[in-house]
């Protein structure tokens, strides 16, 4: 048996050193960036002027709360979006995050790129 399967690490998060802003790319934003989802919320916070929640995500994304409020937390862990604001609401704490891919080409390209596959997503 493969010791990394026996020692139960986590899939799905990217490992390694966090992207910097102004870095092009890094091995755990090309990981971040590897998911269709994470990739679909890049898209619908450039093309918002004003921070998105998860709960609002929804309305375009097929995609559930809990899955899109992990992908958004991925995303800001790297830094590529950002955790603008938060406010309490219903029991519960809606966060609100904004895109920080304006000044990266590298980012925008793989977005530009990849957008007709990941279009099965879009409601």
């Amino acid at each position: 048996m493969n010791r990394r399967k026996a020692r139960g690490k986590a899939v799905g998060a990217p490992k390694g050193k966090k992207h910097v802003r102004g870095r092009e790319m890094t091995p755990a934003l090309i990981s971040a960036l590897d998911h269709p989802v994470r990739r679909e919320i890049l898209r619908l916070l450039s093309g918002q002027g004003t921070p998105v929640s998860p709960v609002e995500m929804t309305d375009s994304i097929d995609v559930g709360l809990s899955g899109l409020s992990y992908h958004a937390r991925i995303l800001s862990e790297q830094r590529v979006t950002r955790l603008s604001t938060t406010r309490q609401g219903r029991g519960s704490t809606q966060h609100f995050y904004a895109s920080e891919v304006a000044e990266n080409r590298m980012v925008i390209a793989i977005l530009a790129h990849t957008e007709k596959y990941d279009s099965f997503l879009r409601r």
